[in-house]
């Protein structure tokens, strides 16, 4: 299930990007005046900009010779990244610096040998093996540091050339519970990431759902939905961050599209339906649990009427074998009692003995009674016989403790819900069936107390404190973590949004 349901999640995801793209591919390739400098939109004005521009105001980095890039290309046409380096007036002192440690270094490991420890030539050896493990690694963390560079896309190059040249790009999310990784990150994160400035027919991406839950693949549904209208305003805007929960808890933004007029009624309509959608995401889990809650109890009902329509119809047949047989009602039940106790521990066994009759030539070799002596016992029926505690027994036990425990599960339930709510109905129901089979399994809880058994109250006040010990552990443990599964999606979004709009949210 969970699987299949990551696989429905990602090619949810893969349809947001498709969907998205297809859509803005026919505005990229047909778009107004706005649209088309880049082959996306017309957010040229901070991302086209030559980053040569920018080097000389750097107070640290300086840029080098186009013609000492290796990115430059023939043609006469530009690179498609700047590369800086260090100013000199810093980097040079740096260099200084760390030939004097060297040097000092290397002294302090000359003055080391030659003043060697003869009483502890051990510690000494471990102590040098360790100096100079160090030390080689301290030398190769900073030989990159001696030259150091960085690299700067040119977005102007980047935009003339991306046509031919630049690559497919694939976006994996990965997530595993949506509590402890709230929806509202993981939804910005893929929005963000549908919003990119990059070919519309060049990037995809993909949600990989490890948990299997069903709340992220609806989800990308509601994603799909607000990706459409999201996108668009993204790319005619230029807007940064394209995260929405981030872009709208930013007190001011600097413009830098090229349509400022329509700015203003495309953000209040954007972030109009935005909130939508985080009310849309927020409600999810109430939303699936209420609906599978729904679906669980429809059949859950409909197999108690089935219970209930498959006991009246053993009672009714039984009554017209009490009319024909010649018997008591009394004998009836009894015989229906032996039936259940048969049907759940001895029948099994005889199937069980007969199989390894026919395959092994060898059965099961068991007692359930055994003679007792005079001599051990002063009752007067000493000689009768009495209950063995064998495996046989293990089955029909197992029967009893599970329907004593469902008791007083729907005694919980009926005393957490109330009895007259739809969960507190069907528990009560459900418990009539499990009443029903401990009445048939009565004589045997009977016999297996061995001389207790003679005392049928102390049967019923320890069904009676087993029922009431399993009800309170249900309230005490079950109710709350119900009550509490509900709101806790709710309650983990809304302290996720609140972290992202931040104290000026």
């Amino acid at each position: 299930m969970a699987a299949a349901t990551t696989a429905s999640t990602k090619s949810a995801v893969a349809a947001v990007t498709c969907g998205i793209n297809a859509a803005l591919r026919s505005d990229a390739t047909g778009g107004d005046g706005a649209g088309g400098a880049d082959g996306q939109n017309g957010c040229r004005s901070p991302g086209a900009k030559r980053v040569s521009d920018d080097g000389g105001k750097d107070d640290v980095w300086v840029a080098v010779d186009e013609a000492d890039v290796s990115g430059a290309s023939g043609g006469g046409r530009p690179p498609l990244f700047r590369m800086y380096k260090v100013k000199g007036i810093i980097l040079h002192p740096y260099r200084f610096l760390i030939l004097a440690r060297l040097i000092a270094i290397v002294a302090f490991f000359a003055w080391r040998i030659r003043h060697k420890n003869r009483d502890g030539v051990w510690l000494w050896t471990m102590s040098m093996v360790g100096d100079v493990w160090f030390g080689f690694s301290w030398v190769l963390n900073q030989l990159p540091k001696l030259s150091p560079t960085k690299r700067v896309p040119d977005l102007a190059a980047l935009a003339d050339r991306h046509s031919s040249e630049l690559p497919g790009v694939d976006v994996f999310v990965t997530t595993v519970d949506p509590v402890d990784e709230p929806i509202l990150y993981t939804v910005n994160s893929i929005l963000s990431i549908l919003a990119a400035d990059y070919p519309v027919d060049r990037y995809a991406c993909y949600l990989s759902d490890d948990g299997g839950t069903l709340v992220h693949y609806e989800a990308m549904v509601e994603v799909a939905k607000f990706a459409e209208l999201w996108v668009p305003f993204c790319r005619k805007h230029c807007v940064e961050p394209r995260a929405p929960e981030n872009y709208f808890a930013m007190k001011t933004q600097v413009y830098k599209g090229g349509v400022p007029g329509e700015l203003m009624s495309d953000h209040r309509r954007v972030r109009r339906e935005y909130e939508e959608f985080k009310v849309r995401i927020d409600s999810l889990s109430s939303t699936i649990r209420q609906r599978s809650d729904y679906y669980i109890q429809k059949p859950f009902g409909t197999y108690l009427l089935y219970l209930v329509a498959v006991i009246a119809m053993i009672h009714v047949i039984g009554m017209f074998e009490v009319k024909w047989a010649g018997i008591t009602l009394l004998d009836w039940c009894r015989n229906e009692q032996f039936y259940m106790i048969g049907s759940t521990g001895v029948y099994p066994t005889a199937v069980l003995y007969m199989a390894l009759k026919l395959f092994t030539g060898k059965g099961i070799h068991f007692r359930l009674t055994s003679k007792q002596t005079t001599a051990s016992s002063g009752d007067k029926f000493a000689d009768l016989y009495t209950v063995r505690w064998v495996p046989l027994l293990i089955p029909t036990i197992v029967v009893m403790a599970v329907n004593v425990g469902a008791v007083g599960v729907a005694v919980g339930k009926a005393a957490a819900w109330g009895p007259l709510t739809e969960p507190g109905r069907f528990a009560v129901l459900g418990m009539v069936f499990n009443v029903w089979i401990l009445v048939l399994l009565y004589p045997f809880a009977l016999g297996v107390m061995g001389q207790w058994g003679k005392r049928p109250a102390v049967l019923f006040v320890a069904m009676a404190m087993a029922v009431t010990a399993v009800a309170a552990m249900y309230v005490a443990f079950g109710a709350p973590y119900q009550a509490e599964l509900s709101g806790v999606a709710a309650s983990s979004l809304g302290k996720a949004a609140a972290s992202l709009t931040g104290p000026s949210g």
